[in-house]
């Protein structure tokens, strides 16, 4: 089926367009299909080429104007980089005043944090010391706490002794004998009895 036959075939102003497209699909068999496909690459290197010159053609016309874009673009980048650094400047001079008064601050309070330092370390030993004295202050107490445990037991029990002796002795003198088991009765089983 040619292709002329799906093509409306009135008089068309598009008729030199449609006997190209005809003749390129309606090629007759003894034609070769290699000559075929060089025109038809030939005539895509073409159509690429009027579109590069195209461009072209359209970039130098509007090359002015490009630039001029491209120009106004690059100054407001450096603008803005100007408007950086001016605005980063300021902020490293805020942060180099701030870090001199830190500096010193940190002067002014080691004055005072270096002699407290010192006394400290000196306390620090005196506790030390204390420590040890306290610790041989108590066991020597405890020693002293058991040795007058030991005196004031002995000292109590002498002193038993002695007033058991001396009311004995005063017994026997205002009886006439003494608390001894020989001089005085004892009960047994019968009742009392003088031995």
């Amino acid at each position: 089926l040619p292709l002329s036959s799906c093509f409306w075939t009135a008089p068309s102003p598009c008729a030199p367009l449609r006997q190209r497209y005809e003749d390129r699909w309606n090629c007759s068999p003894t034609m070769d299909s290699g000559s075929d496909d060089d025109s038809v690459t030939s005539e895509i290197e073409l159509d690429e080429q009027k579109r590069e010159l195209l461009e072209r053609i359209k970039n130098a016309s509007n090359g002015p104007e490009h630039a001029k874009r491209r120009i106004e673009a690059l100054d407001k980048m450096v603008n803005g980089l100007k408007s950086r650094r001016r605005l980063c400047g300021d902020a490293m001079d805020k942060d180099k005043r701030s870090m001199d008064w830190i500096d010193k601050e940190l002067e002014r309070l080691s004055k005072q944090y270096d002699p407290l330092c010192k006394r400290l370390t000196e306390r620090e030993g005196t506790l030390e010391t204390v420590e040890r004295n306290l610790e041989l202050a108590e066991k020597t107490m405890l020693q002293i706490m058991d040795r007058t445990r030991t005196t004031a037991f002995s000292g109590i029990m002498s002193n038993s002794r002695m007033q058991k002796k001396e009311a004995s002795r005063i017994i026997k003198t205002e009886r006439g004998f003494g608390v001894e088991p020989e001089t005085t009765f004892h009960q047994n089983r019968r009742g009392f009895k003088k031995t």
